[in-house]
């Protein structure tokens, strides 16, 4: 039987003590303050009320992110009297870098979730829970905030999310499973597609964004614009296309590092576009432009602005219902190209070839019997004479 000496009993004594002030400190100890300096520190806070008496604790929350205090904090002191001498205390007294700071008594506060334990002669647990909705006002206490029920129908939801820019209405597909469903119920009506204002700067878009996005809306997608972005597309990006859009009728690869390799991948399965834009596509060639020609019968606009590669060549496989050609800057256009265009697109309408430098008067002279079929718009430079 070991007998215990008076100051083993004072340590065990003292030691629940702790443990039982640690967990339920008085309130009437502890202190609320307000208006606290952004640049405060802790340990400035702290030497600012040593001069009411002895301080215990004191807690300054700080911002998660910028990591900055929050503009309040709890001072426990080691007697009640000293906090009501740092409560009567006058104004002139509470003044800080400036700010007079706000002094309350503090009061339970109900915002956090809290567990207490207490042993009963079962010597169970009881768990004390307490409510979520709750509201901490300046004073550091808690009140209920009201709960509101509101039904929005999904109707409304979709014209809400409608309005959204690309990047949040994929975010929104994360919160919760019924906005998913909507989201992409909307996603399947989507006929437009560009990315203008989407990305920050250094950001594009990437293969991986194009497959995830054109799996959502792909196969009733009219429209497709990748000339806002196109720094990081590569190849496959077409084989994407290919694969989900086979209902597009508009294209713009403007600055797409395309090949005609991927060209032909691109409308291997594509018959359907009418409108074309390969603006600055600096690796796309005749046998390219061939295949795109050759499996479009129903092209109506093609611009090429740009092409350092294009001859004309690939013309002859043009068809008949194109209206607009676009040839600017096309520096390897000769007149043979031209001869091809006044055979084959009988139904043109407007014909771009400015800085065209291999042109002749010849492709002048071929274009006005072009003229005398249709109302028809030239622009071109002066060329020169044979």
């Amino acid at each position: 039987m070991s007998v215990w000496t008076d100051f083993e009993r004072e340590v065990v004594i003292d030691g629940e003590n702790k443990m039982e002030e640690k967990e339920n400190v008085s309130l009437d100890r502890r202190l609320f303050v307000g208006n606290i300096g952004y640049r405060t520190s802790e340990k400035e806070l702290k030497d600012f009320f040593q001069k009411f008496g002895r301080v215990n604790r004191l807690h300054l929350p700080k911002d998660h992110y910028r990591k900055l205090p929050r503009g309040f904090a709890f001072v426990t002191f080691s007697t009640a009297e000293e906090a009501q001498m740092c409560l009567q205390a006058e104004d002139e007294r509470l003044v800080l870098q400036g700010r007079l700071l706000r002094v309350h008594m503090a009061e339970q506060s109900k915002r956090v979730n809290t567990r207490r334990y207490e042993n009963n002669n079962n010597n169970h647990d009881q768990q004390v829970l307490v409510s979520d909705s709750t509201e901490v006002t300046d004073l550091g206490t808690a009140k209920e905030m009201p709960v509101f029920n509101i039904n929005i129908p999904d109707e409304l939801w979709e014209k809400i999310f409608s309005f959204l820019p690309l990047r949040d209405r994929i975010r929104i597909e994360r919160v919760c499973h019924r906005w998913k469903k909507l989201a992409l119920r909307l996603w399947k009506r989507q006929k437009s597609l560009d990315f203008y204002n989407t990305f920050r700067r250094f950001e594009s878009l990437t293969d991986k964004m194009l497959n995830s996005i054109l799996k959502r809306c792909g196969p009733i997608l009219k429209s497709l614009d990748l000339s806002s972005s196109p720094r990081l597309l590569t190849d496959y990006s077409m084989q994407i296309i290919n694969k989900y859009c086979p209902s597009l009728e508009k294209l713009d690869l403007s600055g797409v590092d395309a090949t005609n390799i991927s060209i032909r991948d691109l409308t291997q399965d594509l018959h359907t576009l009418k409108w074309v834009r390969l603006q600055r596509c600096l690796y796309i060639g005749e046998k390219g432009l061939w295949w795109l020609l050759h499996n479009n019968k129903d092209l109506e606009y093609l611009d090429v602005t740009g092409n350092i590669k294009l001859t004309g060549q690939c013309f002859h496989m043009i068809g008949p219902k194109v209206k607009i050609m676009v040839l600017k800057e096309c520096k390897k256009l000769c007149d043979v190209g031209i001869e091809k265009i006044k055979d084959r697109c009988v139904d043109l309408e407007e014909l771009y070839i400015t800085d065209c430098c291999l042109l002749t008067s010849k492709s002048i002279l071929t274009i006005t019997q072009v003229v005398q079929l249709s109302p028809f718009i030239l622009h071109c430079p002066p060329v020169r004479s044979i």
